[in-house]
């Protein structure tokens, strides 16, 4: 359906993840999004590690996919995948947009759930050690940030991911980890106010504590 087309499943999720900060990361893509859905285990209350998306149109969901799949966020690798009519069982408190493409939601198997669950465990400080460096200019490369970053001295950086359009042009903002959650800071800290070839870097934490 064409709902469905507009809709992205979205995995490997670290624990710090609000609705509000997934949103921002996919309106950063330059799409409007529709609806955010984060399933929760019910006996714990913690996110599952996997979420829905719906953009407002199937070509706003492909520029947020080609962009964000395989991206850092709170030092985990996220999946982004179109929308399955049988996506893991959903939980009672999941909302969704309700249409008919919404009812088809057989139970994915605990496998599924089971390797989210697994999937969550990472270093409590990953959270706080991915970067978003926006303003970049649009045609920065990978080494470029990564020279950046490593002239402030805060550390080794261990992946750098520059989002791009369907057309494989940069979008002008990219994530980057650090080795720690102190060696962001470092980074924040120096690039404050900094210029690049007469664009004023904006950094910050991408998934700041809530």
């Amino acid at each position: 359906m064409a709902e469905d087309s507009r809709k992205l499943f979205v995995a490997g999720l670290p624990d710090s993840i609000t609705e509000d900060i997934l949103r921002q990361l996919f309106e950063a893509t330059g799409g409007n999004v529709v609806e955010v859905s984060l399933p929760k285990d019910r006996a714990t209350g913690r996110p599952r590690g996997f979420g829905f998306v719906t953009l407002s149109t199937s070509e706003e969901a492909i520029s947020a996919r080609e962009s964000l799949d395989g991206s850092y966020h709170g030092g985990k690798s996220i999946s982004v995948r179109p929308f399955q009519n049988e996506p893991p069982r959903r939980e009672g408190g999941m909302r969704g947009p309700g249409g008919p493409g919404e009812k088809p939601m057989g139970g994915g198997g605990p496998g599924m759930g089971g390797g989210m669950g697994g999937g969550m465990g990472g270093p409590q400080g990953a959270p706080d050690r991915t970067l978003y460096v926006g303003n970049l200019p649009y045609d920065a490369s990978v080494e470029e940030v990564e020279s950046i970053i490593n002239s402030t001295g805060a550390g080794p950086v261990v992946r750098v991911h520059l989002p791009t359009d369907p057309d494989g042009r940069k979008r002008g903002f990219g994530f980057v980890t650090m080795a720690s959650a102190d060696a962001a800071k470092v980074a924040i800290d120096a690039l404050r106010g900094v210029d690049v070839r007469g664009r004023r870097l904006v950094v910050n934490l991408a998934h700041p504590k809530g």
